[in-house]
Order: structure tokens, then C-alpha cells, then sequence
């Protein structure tokens, strides 16, 4: 399968946010026990970025629909009764992102005031732009799993690799 610009472009920014991450950690490591002076800074950005790691990542998971799941029951239905489940389960999904995308933003509104507490300058609405940013493209990649699902329906339940 042939990945998009959009998500060769997540994957490099998961990686980047990642190497920041893992070095940030050591140097909390660093600081606190080998030069013994505490640097609150590395683990509130080490946080954030946690979290970003963590959102911009469920893109990537739902765009690959690689996500783990028990697909047991699901794939011991007859071919059209699962179509209908996964489509339930995939429009449930893309309800809740639409539902956490408006939270999100209004979270974002209400904390853009408020700095984190060692960074100042660095307000802790950084913490919900990754879900404002993820969300609707999560709903996107779900909404294109269920065209994949039709693809599979009218294929006659083989799996067909999307395009």
C-alpha cells in the first residue's frame, strides 16, 4: 500500500517528536542524578510531547488500520453481517472523534490562558492542538475503512488492498 504525503509527513514528525522526547527524558536522567540539580522544564516538555506523541500516532494507526482489535466473533460472520458491524463500529468511532474534536477545541479556548508551570512562556493549550489537529483525520481514515469495507463486499468478502 502506498502511503500519502499526509502520512509519510505524521511518521516524520512522530519520529522527530519522538528522538526530542527520548532525549529530553535522558536529560532529565542527566540532571537528576549524575549532576544532581533539578530541572523541572525537561519533564513538563517530556509530558507534552507524551502526548502529542500519542495523538499524532492515531492518525498513522487508523490511516494503516493497523490498531489491535479481537476480530474473532467478527470474522465468524457471514461476510454482509460483518459489514454492517464493522460499519457500526467504524461510524460509532467517527461520532466519538467528532464529539472529542469539539472538546478539544473548546478545551484549547479555556486553557490558552493558563502557562505551563515551569515554561511560562508556553501556554498548556499546546497540550489540545494534536487532538484538533488528529481527530478530523482520523474520522477521515475511518469514513475511507468503510469505503474499503464496501470494496470487500463487492469483491465477494477477499480482501482487496486499498489504493
Amino acid at each position: 500500500m502506498k502511503k500519502s504525503k499526509v502520512i509519510k509527513s505524521i511518521e516524520g514528525l512522530s519520529l522527530f517528536i519522538f528522538i526530542v522526547l527520548v532525549s529530553l527524558v535522558i536529560l532529565q536522567v542527566f540532571f537528576r542524578y549524575v549532576a544532581k540539580i533539578s530541572v523541572p522544564w525537561t519533564e513538563e516538555v517530556a509530558r507534552v510531547l507524551y502526548i502529542w506523541l500519542v495523538f499524532i500516532g492515531i492518525i498513522i494507526v487508523e490511516a494503516e488500520n493497523v490498531q489491535i482489535k479481537t476480530t474473532y466473533v467478527l470474522e465468524k460472520l457471514p461476510v454482509k453481517l460483518r459489514f454492517i458491524f464493522e460499519i457500526i463500529i467504524n461510524t460509532l468511532s467517527i461520532a466519538f472523534m467528532i464529539i472529542f474534536f469539539i472538546g478539544s477545541i473548546r478545551m484549547l479556548k479555556e486553557s490558552w490562558i493558563y502557562m505551563l508551570g515551569s515554561i511560562p512562556w508556553i501556554s498548556s493549550g499546546v497540550i489540545y492542538i494534536p487532538p484538533v489537529i488528529g481527530a478530523p483525520l482520523v474520522a477521515w481514515y475511518l469514513i475511507k475503512q468503510i469505503k474499503n469495507f464496501n470494496k470487500n463486499i463487492i469483491d465477494g468478502g477477499r480482501e482487496v488492498e486499498e489504493s
